[in-house]
C-alpha cells in the first residue's frame, strides 16, 4: 500500500476524533524535516509561484496551522508544537536573520496571515501566551503591517474579471 493509499484508506474512514487527531499527525509529521534552522519556514521543494521563495516557505509553513491548532485547542498534544512557537518567535522578529519581511502590496504574506491569525485565535495558550511582550509587540507589529498595503490585484469593476 502506498503513502497515498495509505491516507486516502485512513481519510476515507475518519469516524471518531481519535481518527480525525491521528490524520492531522500524519500530515504535521512528514513536515518535520524540512523545517528551516529557525523553524521559521517550510521548504518543501522547488515551487513556480509567482511571488518570492520567502512567501512559499512562510505557505509552507503557515498552512498546517489550519489543522495544528485546532488539534492543540481540542486538547491533544503534538511534540511538534514548539517548533511552530519558534517560528512565530523568529519570523516577526525584525532582528532575527529569518525575519518574514513585512507585507507589500499584494503580497503572499497577507495570505499567510490567515492561518497564523487563526493559530492565535483558536490555540492562545500554544501560540501567543507563551510570547513575552517583546515577542507579542513583533507579532502585533508584523501582522499591523497589511492595514496600509494593496490587498487585491484587480478591481471588482474590472470586465476581465466578472464573475459569469
Amino acid at each position: 500500500m502506498t503513502a497515498s493509499t495509505t491516507f486516502l484508506t485512513l481519510i476515507s474512514s475518519l469516524s471518531t476524533r481519535e481518527e480525525i487527531c491521528e490524520a492531522c499527525v500524519s500530515l504535521l509529521e512528514p513536515l518535520k524535516p524540512w523545517f528551516s534552522p529557525g523553524c521559521t519556514t517550510v521548504k518543501l521543494g522547488n515551487t513556480a509561484v509567482h511571488y518570492d521563495e520567502v512567501g512559499a516557505q512562510l505557505e509552507g509553513f503557515a498552512r498546517p496551522l489550519w489543522g495544528l491548532a485546532p488539534l492543540l485547542a481540542g486538547g491533544s498534544q503534538y511534540d511538534g508544537a514548539s517548533m511552530y512557537l519558534e517560528g512565530l518567535r523568529n519570523g516577526t522578529n525584525p532582528e532575527h536573520p529569518e525575519f518574514w519581511g513585512y507585507s507589500r502590496d499584494i503580497d503572499q504574506r497577507m495570505v499567510e496571515m490567515c492561518p497564523l491569525g487563526f493559530a492565535l485565535i483558536v490555540a492562545p495558550s500554544h501560540f501567543w501566551d507563551p510570547l513575552t511582550d517583546v515577542e507579542k509587540e513583533n507579532v502585533t507589529k508584523w501582522f499591523s503591517c497589511i492595514n496600509d498595503k494593496e490587498v487585491c490585484f484587480f478591481k471588482l469593476d474590472d470586465p476581465r474579471y466578472v464573475m459569469v
